[in-house]
């Protein structure tokens, strides 16, 4: 046996077994099974070989004190691939980014992740697998990352920041995909169960909606927009529609999509033979009717998604369906040529300049008008763009008026100080009115029911936590 992982570097108990069986039959003995695995724990035993980590069926790895780090490495990824092919999922992730969400590894091996608020077993047992193979898991900003030994980095802490940022705006387009399906009739409802939390990744899927018309259809949505989606992406999305399907938990037929910045072509290629549809994030942010499988775009400004302008556009969602609800007549995207004092009410294609003004919201009732301003909760509103803002409502004023808009007032729904609202004031010829995100809520929770108290930055706390193994 030592002759053997000498030659072969490291081993698991099948492969050992076999090779001492057929080594033995070459000698013209006969050697059972029982009688390897006693001279596997003797040698163990007697310190001459080093147990390691057990690996499905391949039983555990067997190494030589003089093997090397990179050795064992080499040879857990080799069985990983062979005897565990999800967990290899998780490798093959890992060697292409720095830093893995923890959370994340359930959602590529369909493992579930917490169990009464404490740490499953089964998960458990795939990170001690995984920290075997030189993988390291560590709190980076507040949250568990899995950690790749052959990547090292000068600023870990900024790569975690950017990566909880992209989780946000996983939430967020989420939020954006559900009302293009439903006001586009490819659905008639949907749940999410994704929040800005990389938490919320211990559910099983990201959306879960209902369509269809002569008969209902379940529709899966999956979005990604930390990363180019890979192939080992969409194959944790079809183990996970898999084991789902053979409890019987979804009506038939099932449709499922998947949301991205950009997909490689082995993944377009999977997603099309499982019947998966690949939507680009793009589409969905420039509205109007998406469609699936588009051309991979080749330059990274073609399917870059700037989060801003997303949670913006999100937070726009809200505010005015909490309008509508007030019996109010809303328009959107709005632009006003400051020059031409021309109103346009569809995008134009000048609608960028200093001559040129966007108005988020513009509502309309029989006896007031609201121009309506919305930061998302998680940005403040300086006093530079406050000052803009209210000079544009200032000569804007006229020009609704124009329009047959009675009673103009200014909505603002921001985070602002109190010297910024008293000088803004000051400054307007129309009443001026100031709430945060959070007071928006509380006053329309009757309108805003059904939304999700997170777009308004009321965050509520994980029910689980994360432990090391």
């Amino acid at each position: 046996m030592l002759s053997i992982l000498r030659e072969k570097g490291p081993l698991c108990s099948y492969e050992i077994e076999n090779d001492l069986l057929l080594h033995e039959e070459k000698m013209s003995r006969q050697m059972s099974r029982e009688a390897v695995l006693k001279h596997i724990e003797r040698l163990t035993r007697a310190g001459l070989v080093k147990k390691g980590v057990r690996i499905g069926r391949a039983g555990c790895v067997y190494s030589l004190p003089e093997h090397t780090e990179d050795d064992i490495r080499k040879a857990y990824a080799r069985l990983m691939s062979v005897y565990r092919p999800r967990l290899d999922l998780v490798r093959t992730v890992l060697n292409d980014s720095e830093l893995l969400s923890a959370y994340e590894v359930g959602r590529l091996t369909d493992t579930k992740t917490f169990a009464n608020d404490e740490l499953d077993p089964s998960i458990e047992r795939i990170f001690v697998q995984l920290k075997a193979a030189g993988f390291i898991i560590e709190n980076v900003a507040g949250s568990p990352f899995l950690i790749s030994p052959t990547k090292v980095s000068t600023d870990r802490e900024k790569v975690a920041k950017s990566i909880l940022e992209d989780f946000e705006g996983d939430a967020f387009m989420l939020q954006l995909a559900r009302s293009h399906f439903i006001s586009f009739g490819k659905a008639t409802r949907f749940t999410i169960y994704r929040n800005p939390s990389p938490y919320s990744l211990t559910n099983k899927f990201d959306a879960i909606g209902e369509g269809g018309w002569k008969k209902k259809v379940t529709l899966v949505l999956e979005c990604n927009l930390r990363r180019v989606v890979t192939r080992e992406d969409i194959q944790g999305l079809k183990y996970r529609i898999w084991s789902t399907v053979r409890r019987k938990a979804f009506s038939v037929p099932l449709i499922s999509y998947y949301i991205g910045n950009q997909f490689t072509p082995e993944a377009l290629q999977l997603a099309r033979e499982n019947s998966i549809r690949c939507i680009y994030s793009k589409q969905i942010l420039q509205g109007g009717r998406f469609a699936e499988d588009q051309p991979v775009p080749r330059r990274r400004k073609e399917w870059e998604v700037h989060y801003g302008q997303l949670k913006g556009r999100v937070f726009e969602d809200v505010v005015e369906k909490a309008l509508k609800a007030l019996d109010y007549g809303t328009e959107r995207d709005v632009i006003y040529n400051e020059k031409a004092r021309r109103i346009y009410r569809k995008p134009h294609k000048r609608d960028s300049g200093k001559n040129y003004d966007e108005v988020d919201v513009i509502a309309k009732k029989t006896d007031t008008s609201l121009m309506v301003e919305c930061k998302s909760a998680h940005s403040r509103l300086p006093w530079k763009q406050l000052k803009e803002r209210v000079h544009k409502w200032n000569v804007l004023k006229g020009v609704w008026i124009g329009e047959g808009y009675n009673a103009i007032a200014g909505l603002i729904i921001a985070h602002c100080d109190d010297l910024s609202k008293v000088e803004a004031r000051s400054y307007s010829s129309i009443p001026l009115t100031f709430q945060t995100p959070q007071e928006f809520y509380f006053a329309h929770q009757k309108e805003l029911r059904g939304e999700y108290r997170w777009l308004f930055g009321i965050v509520q706390k994980d029910k689980g936590e994360l432990r090391q193994t």
